[in-house]
């Protein structure tokens, strides 16, 4: 059982395809799931666990967001309880 979660939170029409392959990566060498909102199941990897928004962040431990500051204050918008440290997009 992996040892922590990391849920993504993908813009919506931005290609994230390089930077989904750094985070898997990275999740790959760090024994962590990696979880995504059920509405990005066709944008990530077999594998990844699709999850409803209403247990999306209570099940990750830590998000990321790929897309820019707008996608992830997006979260906020759909009331979610986000705290927001950094979007790495800008630092991918």
């Amino acid at each position: 059982m992996p040892s922590h979660r990391l849920g993504l939170v993908l813009h919506p029409d931005k290609d994230v395809a390089a930077e989904l392959a750094v985070v898997w990566r990275w999740a790959a060498e760090h024994d962590t799931e990696i979880l995504a909102r059920s509405r990005d199941r066709a944008r990530v990897r077999a594998g990844t666990r699709a999850v409803p928004d209403e247990v999306f962040a209570a099940d990750s431990d830590v998000l990321i967001s790929l897309g820019g500051d707008g996608t992830m204050r997006s979260l906020w918008a759909g009331g979610l309880p986000v705290t927001i440290f950094c979007s790495l997009s800008q630092y991918i």
